[in-house]
């Protein structure tokens, strides 16, 4: 059996640069930026792609973070169903229940034995397991995807950061544009 190797836990600025989402930098010298860029216009578009492209980086995690919240619910009363089958199981008394046919349909059943149960896994899989089986496993998935939000969660705040020091400088680029045509309409 092979040892286990701890990994150091990754932080939110991390994360968020793996994902190759560009660092961003507040700028102190507007002056000196539309210089290295070349001219005003093309300074302005460039910090505006930068900010398009967090949006949109902000939009995706959030949306994947919504998928996960919104799963752990079923988790969660699944594994209770489980502990429940558990139960049920140490009594080996038999027990009637009901469960969902259809969509609004259900039915009443008596069960005599709960050896093992079936998990949906996904993309139309679905696996038999013995019942600690299915519970150690479904505990595993609800602490995955509930660390999987909680890591979002500061990803979002990383990327909100930067959507802030996007913002002020996309301030600090127009205040610098209207500054400019102020000087080239005096000295007309």
């Amino acid at each position: 059996m092979a040892a286990a190797v701890a990994t150091p836990k990754m932080t939110a600025e991390d994360r968020v640069n793996a994902r190759r989402v560009p660092a961003v930098q507040p700028l102190e010298d507007v002056e000196k930026f539309v210089e290295q860029v070349g001219n005003y216009s093309e300074a302005s578009a460039q910090i505006e792609n930068q900010y398009k492209t967090m949006k949109y980086m902000q939009a995706n995690l959030m949306a994947t973070r919504e998928r996960i919240v919104d799963s752990l619910p079923d988790l969660k009363n699944n594994l209770k169903i489980l502990h429940t089958l558990t139960k049920k199981k140490e009594n080996e008394k038999p027990f009637t229940t009901s469960f969902m046919l259809a969509d609004q349909i259900y039915t009443k059943a008596e069960v005599k034995k709960v050896e093992n149960v079936s998990l949906w896994l996904g993309a139309g899989v679905m696996a038999e397991f013995p019942i600690n089986e299915a519970t150690d496993f479904m505990q595993g998935k609800v602490n995955e995807l509930s660390s999987k939000a909680a890591e979002l969660a500061e990803d979002l705040e990383v990327i909100k950061k930067r959507l802030t020091t996007l913002e002020v400088n996309m301030a600090n680029m127009y205040n610098y544009g209207v500054r400019k045509r102020k000087m080239q309409s005096a000295s007309k």
